[in-house]
Parts: C-alpha cells; structure tokens; sequence
C-alpha cells in the first residue's frame, strides 16, 4: 500500500496520554466536556479538510522511557513503510518521574504469554483512526468521522506491532520487546507474583551465562 502522501499524527504517553483519544472518544468524557459548555449531542469535536490517521501509542502506566520508545519506534515502522518525514507529526505526553518501565530487551527469553496480549486494543488503550472529511460527523456517537477498520488502518495494525496487556492494559510491548509497569504490579495478584519470581528466576539465568 502506497501511504507515501499519507498525513500522520502520532502520539504517546501513558494513561494520561490522551490527546488523540479526546478527539473523537467521548464514551467516558461526555458529561465532563458538557459542564465545560462542550455539547457533543449539537455539535462536532473535530472538523478538518484533510484526510489524516492519528495513531495512539499511548501505554497505561508507562514511563517516559516507553513514551520516548515507542514515539521512535511507531515513526521508524511508517518511514520503513513509506511514508514521509514531512507527512508525520508527533506529540509525547510525559508521564510523572515515579512511573518506571521494566524493560526486557529482545533475546531475552521470557514467557509472558498468559498476559493476555491484544494488538492495538483501542478504547482508551493504543489505537489507530482514519479521519475523513469524506465521512459524515455521528453527532452524539463514540466516534465523530473517525474510523478504526478502514483499508488503511487495518494495514497499519498489521505492519506495526504495539500491545497492551488485557488483564490489567498496564504492561505494553512493542515488537518483541516488553514494558512491564513496575508501580502497578500487585504481589498479593498471584498470576503476576508468579511472573515476578519467574522473570527474576530467569533473568538471572540470563546474565549467570555470560560467567
């Protein structure tokens, strides 16, 4: 697919990062932006003339090394895949200084399977929408001339690998790479305290090697 004329806005950050979201996803926002005199039963939240795929790269919990990992690694994937520099447009929200990815590198073999992963879970989590002056505004809908299972998106979904975790969407993954959110892992949840002790245990496997 030839995206090479194709405009991109991409964002990241954790669940703070919501600026793409709040464009077009209203689902637990609606009667906040009400009380801010933001009426989206009479009115639109987005209009633009050009047709453009906003991706969200965001990961729930995440730190800024995930944040400054993923806005590099979702950018890099677009160019490989054609698309042009002056084509894509970026934005990171920063996460607070106390929230810390645990990061395990390629090669490194653990099993995260029972995690749950999801490629591109949407709603509130990592997304990708296609936004067409084309499409009629859904006054009152969850969406607003946005669309996630459009040619396009579909296509991206598949070439770029971002995941979060369903069980609780606080760990990510990007390519084979693995962002586990340190702060909120809970040791009396035994399914994650069984995957602490077997990272631990395999970790030191790992290093243990290289002596």
């Amino acid at each position: 697919m030839d995206i090479s004329k194709q405009k991109f806005f991409v964002g990241t950050g954790c669940s703070y990062g919501r600026i793409i979201d709040s464009l077009h996803n209203f689902i637990n926002q609606k009667d906040a932006l009400k009380r801010n005199n933001i009426d989206l039963d009479n009115e639109v939240s987005f209009d633009g003339s050009d047709n453009i795929v906003f991706i969200n790269a965001s990961g729930p919990s995440q730190g800024s090394d995930y944040q400054s990992d993923s806005i590099i690694y979702v950018i890099s994937r677009l160019l490989e895949l054609g698309a042009t520099t002056t084509n894509i447009y970026c934005v990171v929200e920063w996460s607070e200084i106390g929230r810390i990815s645990f990061n395990i590198p390629t090669g490194v073999d653990i099993n995260t399977d029972f995690m749950n992963w999801k490629k591109w879970g949407g709603d509130t989590v990592q997304g990708i929408y296609e936004y067409s002056s084309e499409i009629p505004n859904q006054i009152g809908g969850i969406t607003q001339g946005f669309a996630d299972s459009t040619d396009l998106t579909l296509y991206l979904k598949d070439k770029i690998d971002v995941y979060s975790d369903q069980i609780g969407q606080c760990h990510s993954k990007l390519g084979n790479t693995y962002y586990i959110s340190t702060g909120t892992w809970d040791y009396k949840n035994h399914c994650l305290k069984s995957c602490a002790m077997s990272m631990k245990k395999q970790l030191l496997n790992y290093h243990m090697s290289f002596l």
